[in-house]
């Protein structure tokens, strides 16, 4: 069974980039259409970003915790287990924002704040599979 878990997990490297993408992109375009006071609701790209975003941040904190068993237990692991797992909590959380407020700029300041976690969590990532550069 341990073997199983494990070699689901090999697929957290190909999953993981997708939801940074999405949020980075959603965070960006969402920003822009605010400073441009082109808009005055989140658009439906700036919603189907999101929406796959955290679809895909779900499956790839769970691939992550299946596959973190061939990594040594550092501190650095422990961050980027953890924020990735706030990464994935605060995208469906960014998503009921959504739902249940007509708060434009509060949209934008909760998505360019989940672009901030998931860049971070991305940066310890990083940092487990390439090391550090200095």
């Amino acid at each position: 069974m341990y073997n199983m878990i494990e070699t689901i997990g090999n697929f957290h490297p190909m999953v993981v980039h997708f939801p940074i993408v999405c949020f980075i992109i959603a965070a960006v375009y969402e920003a822009f259409r605010l400073i441009m006071r082109k808009a005055e609701s989140i658009s439906t790209t700036g919603e189907l970003l999101l929406c796959i975003g955290a679809t895909a941040a779900v499956v790839a904190a769970s691939l992550g915790w299946a596959g973190s068993q061939i990594y040594a237990d550092t501190s650095t692991l422990f961050y980027h287990k953890w924020l990735g797992t706030a990464t994935a909590a605060s995208s469906l959380g960014v998503i009921a924002l959504v739902v249940k407020t007509t708060n434009y700029k509060l949209h934008v300041a909760a998505l360019v704040i989940l672009a901030s976690i998931v860049s971070v969590t991305g940066h310890f990532g990083g940092l487990l599979v390439h090391g550090s550069l200095f």
